[in-house]
């Protein structure tokens, strides 16, 4: 893990060979994600002779990123954005002669996995600050344009350009950031919260202001938040170096001397909130104190948010103030100590970095006339101890031009090294600092000790997970979830919420147990992950959110698969129901035609929900009311297959999963899916008896046999039937015999008339043996051979038709019952026995 060890440097060649050109690459500024995944700006320098004074290094007009994973993998990313040239250049005309660094024009934020904010200007001459323009555009890492947004007129003082913005993402990315401005001919400054969708699209959420009474000496820090909003905090110095006045009243000299010199303030903002009114985090009425530093961060060990403001008095002595506060505005905690820290003479200017193991880094900076790097003193500020440490580096160090450095979070610190002009490769040191804090932090949490099945575990089915703290908590208003990784992508299985019954605290509140569901962790052998949000859990003591778990952190891999006791036939079907908005939705694709598009759609959301290879899920794709409710849902059903080659999932295990998927669709991939969103989870998934599937062969026979059988019967009548002559009878309108029969039966030939109209096959009546000679018809050969004939177009003319009818009903039917099975079954008998 080459970004995680003791001590060692990272080198990388680029890919494009700019050896000898003197425009060798350097890095410039990073980034990183929250799992320890660097993003670096790499550029190269341009030489321009004869520029402006005011112009600092400029370089050519490209965007590069580098992306290093922890694995040591790098990517490359060269990118073109559409903006204006002049944001290539630095500022050297700077407002704050302590900070070494020129005003840079171009910054950049990961605002997501797959989106980066940069940050730019617009302006109608670039030669004059008034006209500049802030603007923002999102973009992916291959460089595609998803929106642009002009954020407002730039901030100037004395017409000079003073970038003065703060960008703060939301500790849980997906929830967007923060941008706090001073405006432009007030003292007032802007706050405005944005989101950044699915596609890349910003959302403007709440906006405000805030006062300011003197801008000149003010000191601002914009942080995240645990609970997942923010916080403003600014000291403002009342009083400067001075003196009392011996011709001043004792009144007025006392009331001077009492009166807050300085004052250090913090509001906070919900996210998607308002703005509450701002509290003191701390006062002080002594005089002649400078503030040096403030630096404000959420507390990786303790809880809440810690504020830490560097002060100087007039004999230059420094001391440190620690004020910790939580997200509901009040101050739990508050401490002073002195330390020393060695004269530097051309930069008095130090800062502050929180570790994840406790304490702080601190930092200085000094660029050095004929060095092409800058150097950096580094010290440690134990806070227990309240004592400064060594960082184990050497004192000063040489670092790249720019100073660049990065604490990730395993407590490891790279810090990008000085570049060779004639080269074509940067480099940086990877130093792991000391850890003031004797606890493990494999999860990036101090307050987590362990957890079941551990990091890079076996999962079982259905198994209980465990995480274990080592403070005291209590459930607050998060959610757990689960993910499958799959081919670098990742997929919902499952979201507990903290209010979930599921949910058991034990250990005096210091584990927490976790009900998991059996169709989870469905797939043998596969890789997942367990995420915990920030606002899981609280401090039992403090009531403040504990930070959480981050994504691919807590990875686990799923055991080997039980099979269901329970047996089904190899093809099964079910019944699954629609709430009110899915009937509305699947009646809106039946009038659009599209009735298989909303089918098909929903078994692959399905498929992917269990998930099952798509060949064992199928429909007959048609849906009928169901008249047990009273809102008239539809009912439809899927057949669930399984097939002998592939023996992952069998029939039964795939139901169960599917009941358990739906009943809780509320926390499983059903909830979340476009169409398996409208599946009723009250009705869950429903076994049918399939009487078709059941009976089907049996009927098949039926038919068969009639089919040998019937012929047989006729020839075997043929041999052993009597003598044909006796039924040579004339049938004509001169036949005495007969007009004496229909005289005599007028009644019956008249019912056999009308009957016959639906099936000629009624006067067969008229010859059957063992039937009165008084109601036998005496039919000529001619009428017999008509009634067969029509008989035989009978059989095409209606009995077919019916017979497929009825088939084709069975095979579009939702809910296929016994009645609907007898008459196909007594129409296949009729079949059989008119063929």
């Amino acid at each position: 893990y080459p970004l995680y060890t003791t001590s060692q440097t990272f080198y990388h060649n680029e890919i494009n060979n700019y050896e000898g050109t003197l425009n060798t690459s350097r890095v410039w500024n990073m980034r990183m994600y929250d799992n320890g995944t660097v993003v670096l700006r790499v550029v190269r320098i341009k030489r321009i002779p004869d520029k402006p004074p005011n112009i600092g290094l400029c370089m050519f007009e490209e965007f590069s990123l580098r992306i290093i994973y922890p694995n040591g993998t790098v990517v490359e990313n060269d990118i073109l954005l559409d903006i204006p040239e002049f944001n290539y250049c630095s500022r050297a005309d700077r407002t704050d002669p302590l900070k070494p660094r020129n005003l840079e024009l171009i910054e950049y934020y990961l605002i997501g996995k797959k989106y980066i904010l940069v940050t730019y200007f617009n302006a109608t001459n670039s030669s004059d600050y008034d006209t500049y323009e802030d603007w923002g555009v999102i973009i992916d890492y291959n460089g595609n344009v998803l929106d642009r947004i002009r954020f407002g007129v730039s901030f100037t003082v004395n017409h000079k350009l003073v970038i003065n913005t703060h960008i703060v993402l939301n500790v849980n990315r997906e929830k967007g950031f923060i941008r706090l401005n001073f405006i432009k001919g007030s003292l007032n400054a802007e706050w405005r919260q944005f989101y950044v969708n699915s596609d890349g699209k910003l959302t403007d959420l709440t906006n405000g202001t805030l006062n300011f009474i003197d801008y000149t000496t003010l000191t601002v820090n914009v942080i995240s938040t645990v609970d997942e909003g923010y916080a403003i905090v600014y000291a403002n110095m009342t009083g400067k170096f001075q003196t009392i006045d011996t011709n001043d009243t004792i009144e007025n000299s006392t009331e001077e001397m009492l009166s807050p010199k300085i004052q250090l303030f913090a509001t906070l903002i919900r996210h998607n909130g308002t703005l509450i009114e701002p509290f003191i985090l701390y006062q002080s009425s002594l005089p002649n104190l400078i503030i040096e530093s403030l630096h404000c961060s959420i507390a990786y060990v303790d809880v809440g948010q810690i504020c830490v403001l560097t002060l100087k008095n007039q004999g230059n002595k420094r001391f440190v103030v620690k004020n910790a506060f939580v997200s509901c505005g009040t101050v739990f905690s508050s401490s002073t100590f002195h330390y020393l820290l060695p004269d530097i003479d051309f930069n008095e200017y130090w800062d502050l970095v929180s570790l994840p193991f406790d304490g702080y880094l601190i930092t200085n900076k000094i660029a050095v006339k004929g060095s092409k790097g800058i150097l950096m003193h580094g010290f440690l500020l134990n806070q227990d101890k309240k004592s400064i440490e060594p960082w184990g580096l050497e004192e000063p160090r040489l670092c790249n031009v720019n100073g660049d450095f990065l604490v990730l979070p395993n407590n490891t610190m790279i810090i990008a090294n000085l570049e060779d002009d004639n080269g074509n490769s940067w480099s940086f040191t990877i130093h792991e600092l000391p850890k003031m804090l004797d606890r493990k932090n494999d999860y990036l949490n101090a307050n987590i000790e362990s957890s079941s099945p551990p990091i890079n575990g076996i999962v079982i089915p259905g198994q209980n997970i465990e995480i274990n703290f080592y403070v005291r908590v209590e459930l607050s208003d998060g959610q757990i979830e689960i993910h499958q990784i799959e081919s670098g992508q990742t997929s919902l299985r499952q979201i507990i919420h903290s209010s979930s019954e599921d949910i058991l605290l034990k250990n005096e509140g210091k584990t927490l147990v976790i009900k998991v569901y059996d169709s989870t962790f469905s797939v043998s052998y596969k890789n997942y992950f367990i995420k915990m949000d920030n606002n899981f859990v609280k401090s039992y003591v403090y009531r403040e959110s504990l930070m959480g778990i981050k994504e691919n952190i807590w990875t686990v891999i799923s055991s080997e698969r039980t099979v269901n006791d329970e047996r089904f036939y190899p093809t099964t079907t079910c019944q699954l129901r629609l709430t009110d908005e899915g009937t509305k939705a699947y009646e809106e694709y039946l009038s659009a035609g599209n009735r298989t598009i909303f089918f098909d759609s929903l078994l692959k959301e399905l498929v992917d929900a269990v998930p099952i290879n798509i060949r064992l899920l199928d429909s007959n794709k048609y849906a009928e009311r169901d008249f047990d409710v009273e809102n008239h849902s539809f009912l439809y059903l899927i057949s669930v297959v399984i097939k002998q080659v592939d023996s992952e999932q069998d029939v039964g295990t795939v139901i169960k999963y599917l009941r358990t998927l739906i009943r809780n669709k509320k926390y499983t991939p059903i909830g979340s899916g476009k169409f398996t969103k409208y599946l009723d989870d009250t009705f869950g998934i429903e076994v049918t008896t399939n009487l078709w599937k059941k009976y089907k062969y049996g009927l098949f026979s039926v038919i068969l046999i009639g089919l040998v059988i019937g012929p047989s019967f006729f020839f075997f009548s043929k041999k052993k039937g009597a003598d044909p002559e006796k039924n040579k009878k004339v049938y004509s309108k001169d036949d005495k015999d007969f007009n004496k029969w229909l005289k005599n039966n007028i009644a019956l030939a008249s019912i056999l008339a009308t009957l016959s109209c639906a099936d000629i096959e009624v006067f067969s009546v008229l010859t059957l043996e063992g039937l009165p000679e008084k109601y036998k018809a005496p039919f000529s050969p001619d009428a017999e051979t008509r009634m067969v004939f029509v008989a035989f177009l009978n059989i095409f003319a209606e009995d077919i038709p019916q017979f497929i009818i009825q088939i084709l009903y069975m095979l579009r039917t939702v809910n296929y019952g016994v009645i609907p099975l007898l008459t196909l079954f007594t129409s296949a008998l009729s079949l059989t026995r008119n063929i």
